[in-house]
């Protein structure tokens, strides 16, 4: 044993590891720099295309306010959306589709703990008269969880990501 202690030899490990972690992050961080160094351009438009459309469009507003509230009301939508909207609209829309259909059902619905975000807002006032025309910009990448059933067998949905444009007349 030569009277050392376990804990000499694992403080060793950790400092390695440590070490290689260290390294690791160094040779990354310098292969992206080299990247961005020999196509800079390429990068930035690359980048460019994750940004919302209200940093390019001046007429799209941001809608901060609007992802507060949603982030509020989301736990207590998630109850009022599985019952309007999905066991009294969806499931007899579902059922009257096709015969093979009729005994469709939800089993779960969790929209989970992650809302959706609006990106933007523009709204569009001008073409029509007495009407007020609005494009939402919404991303969710969210952890909802939905089973249905249909004849026994049972099917789901989870980890549902989507982006679009909502627009709204």
């Amino acid at each position: 044993y030569y009277h050392f202690s376990v804990s000499w030899i694992l403080l060793i490990v950790f400092i390695y590891l440590f070490r290689q972690h260290q390294r690791t992050q160094f040779k990354e961080r310098h292969k992206m720099l080299t990247e961005i160094n020999k196509n800079e351009e390429h990068y930035i438009k690359a980048r460019l295309e994750e940004l919302p459309s209200w940093v390019f469009f001046p007429d799209v507003e941001r809608a901060e306010w609007v992802n507060r509230i949603i982030k509020q009301a989301w736990p207590y939508a998630n109850k009022y959306i599985d019952k309007a909207i999905f066991r009294d609209v969806m499931v007899p829309m579902i059922r009257g589709t096709h015969p093979a259909l009729a005994d469709f059902s939800f089993e779960k619905l969790d929209l989970g703990e992650i809302p959706p975000r609006i990106g933007g807002v523009k709204v569009y006032t001008d073409n029509i008269r007495d009407q007020i025309m609005m494009d939402i910009e919404v991303f969710y990448a969210g952890d909802a969880h939905i089973k249905s059933k249909v004849k026994g067998i049972v099917c789901g949905v989870k980890d549902i990501q989507f982006v679009g444009d909502l627009r709204v007349n």
